[in-house]
């Protein structure tokens, strides 16, 4: 299928706030505000490019495997290099040996260690999803994947206090991760279902305006202002809305107000896409489009491999030699200096390891 620009270009930008999300020096309120929508945005996007998709000419076994060659595979080479990385840590007594067992319990049974649980969140989701469609048909595949959230919903209710529990006890929590993925799995299918269901609508309803859908199609300046100012507006609003809820970690399943989460999630998703559909080509952008389609490697290397910890080093060795506005100053430093690494990262992988980051023979 071939690719849409303005989601490249929303999922760079949805890159960019996962690493503004970790950085030092962001606002509280903006922090708040990244976490209430970022990670759900990457979910809305496959939801939109699965509706895109035509099921008919293909089948439940070349979806899979085309989904373990770009996800579980890219879960297993960045777990391998995670625990190696643990290993060093761990002989230098950064981390405990007990947080590597932890580490390794969360590979083995799916969860993920670090940003890795995305990979396999998603991956489940879209098979989960997929399978309904073809054997349910799509409107039963809808209710009964919205079905699936509101029992995930309601059994983390129950079952994350016994799992925050169960780290106590390692092999209690070897046997509680497994569910508990599910559970996130369940929970995340929302934002699979949501936007598959919004696309179709607009294809069958408005046939006339799909083609809005299409890179190809022009877009009118009307249209783009619209786009622009509703796009606005909604992040705007999610800003404000998302100061009554607490601090989003889907990783760990804490999304406080259901309602609130899921409302934030949604406003806060399709705001930045309106506005990313509305932009005009500009070669500005291209860097930004460049870490939308190599996402996942920033996702998986930012944190887990330190480069922003490496940003935050070169930043701080020149800040002394700037003299004014320095926190932000710092702050910009240390951002440019991070996606820059990944930018070189991003090409090192992509030219010698393409296969283990989930690109196949051509990668973009």
């Amino acid at each position: 299928m071939k690719r849409l620009g303005y989601l490249d270009l929303t999922k760079g930008i949805g890159i960019f706030l996962v690493v503004l999300g970790h950085a030092t020096f962001v606002n509280e309120k903006v922090i708040t505000w990244v976490f209430s929508f970022h990670m759900p945005l990457f979910f809305i996007v496959s939801g939109i490019l699965l509706a895109k998709k035509d099921f008919s000419q293909i089948t439940m076994r070349e979806f899979l495997y085309g989904k373990l060659e770009t996800m579980i595979v890219p879960y297993l080479f960045f777990s391998i290099t995670y625990s190696l990385i643990d290993i060093l840590s761990v002989y230098f007594k950064q981390i405990s040996m007990r947080d590597l067992k932890i580490n390794l319990i969360c590979t083995g049974t799916f969860s993920g260690s670090g940003p890795l649980w995305f990979l396999t969140t998603l991956f489940f989701c879209e098979i989960l999803f997929v399978f309904l469609v073809k054997h349910l048909g799509e409107k039963k595949a809808i209710a009964a994947s919205v079905l699936l959230s509101c029992i995930g919903f309601a059994t983390n209710r129950f079952f994350a206090p016994v799992f925050e529990l169960s780290k106590e006890n390692l092999r209690r929590y070897f046997l509680l991760s497994f569910p508990f993925e599910l559970i996130r799995c369940m929970i995340c299918l929302i934002f699979i279902v949501v936007p598959f269901m919004l696309i179709k609508v607009i294809s069958r309803r408005y046939p006339k305006n799909e083609a809005f859908l299409d890179d190809s199609h022009k877009i009118t300046i009307k249209n783009r202002s619209i786009c622009l100012i509703s796009g606005v507006f909604l992040l705007v609003l999610t800003a404000y809305l998302a100061g009554f809820n607490s601090n989003i970690d889907i990783h760990n399943l804490d999304y406080g107000n259901v309602a609130l989460f899921l409302l934030n999630a949604g406003l806060g998703s399709f705001g930045l896409i309106l506005i990313c559909r509305c932009l005009p080509s500009n070669k500005l952008l291209t860097p930004i489009i460049f870490w939308g389609k190599n996402s996942l490697t920033i996702m998986a290397t930012h944190l887990n491999f330190y480069i922003l910890f490496l940003g935050n080093v070169i930043a701080y060795k020149i800040n002394p030699y700037i003299r004014h506005a320095k926190e932000y100053v710092l702050l910009f430093n240390i951002l440019l200096i991070t996606m820059l690494i990944e930018t070189i990262l991003i090409l090192l992988l992509n030219r010698f390891l393409p296969r283990a980051v989930g690109k196949r023979k051509n990668p973009q």
